[in-house]
């Protein structure tokens, strides 16, 4: 079985939180997206369908990443959709275990193993611990492992509070305005990332109870988020493609489900 987005009502939970009718969410909190243009801190970039990952860099497939800091030498952000079965504890981190995300290819996992440093930081959603936090967007707080850790010691919050990434992904003075000036690598979106970081909140929770399951590629959540954004249709469906870019496409989801397997499963060799 694949994970959707870690179960059915993981799915269903997604999709209502994104429409604005999840049960007890407050009034006018809308998620719903709109294309953007200007690169600015809390966007979420969606990388376009197609080939353009097929043979390197699997995991910016179908990716969702909230950019985290925009300047003029280096833009930063957080890939969204690729959990990893794997916990500090397999890391070498020493104390209580937390599940992790691959947050990108900077400082990250396979950095790891060859010996260098590991960037870890978390993402929540908490208002009340907006003094230990570097506010992101509106709602959506970033601090480092290290605080978020000392924050459950101190009873303020719970791991589950908590995503917690490895890695990053950058890009150099100019390469990202260039990339998406390139209109077939990016698409820019303005969401409301207070909910997003929520649902996936509750799906790392689900993939803590459900770790027997395949592991999610993360192809589901981009789909909903690409369908929001994109000009109020239903969906974007793979015949839109012609059929050279539709045959990529494809080979392109079975490379990301490869990698993901291959990497995100099993702890790296340390």
């Amino acid at each position: 079985r694949m994970l959707g987005l870690a179960s059915a009502a993981g799915v269903a939970s997604f999709v209502g939180g994104l429409l604005g009718a999840r049960l007890g969410q407050p009034q006018g909190e809308q998620p719903l997206g709109v294309s953007a243009r200007d690169i600015g801190q809390g966007c979420v970039l969606l990388s376009l369908p197609g080939g353009q990952f097929g043979d390197h860099q699997h995991y910016f497939h179908k990716a969702a990443i909230l950019l985290l800091s925009h300047h003029e030498r280096f833009d930063r952000g957080l890939i969204l959709n690729r959990p990893t079965s794997l916990e500090t504890s397999e890391l070498g981190i020493p104390g209580p275990s937390w599940r992790v995300w691959f947050g990108g290819d900077v400082e990250g996992l396979r950095d790891l193993s060859m010996g260098f440093d590991l960037a870890l930081v978390c993402l929540h959603t908490l208002d009340r611990l907006a003094d230990a936090s570097t506010a992101v967007v509106e709602g959506v707080y970033l601090t480092e492992f290290g605080r978020a850790k000392a924050l459950v010691e101190e009873g303020r919050a719970g791991p589950a509070d908590f995503m917690l990434f490895a890695g990053y992904c950058g890009w150099g003075g100019g390469q990202l305005r260039d990339e998406l000036d390139r209109q077939d690598v990016w698409k820019m979106a303005s969401v409301n990332s207070r909910v997003i970081v929520r649902e996936l909140q509750e799906e790392s929770m689900e993939l803590r109870a459900l770790s027997q399951l395949r592991l999610d590629d993360g192809i589901g959540l981009w789909r909903h988020l690409y369908a929001m954004v994109d000009a109020g249709r239903p969906g974007w469906m793979a015949e839109e493609l012609d059929d050279g870019d539709a045959r990529n496409d494809r080979l392109a989801d079975a490379n990301l489900r490869a990698w993901v397997q291959s990497n995100l499963e099993q702890p790296p060799m340390l």
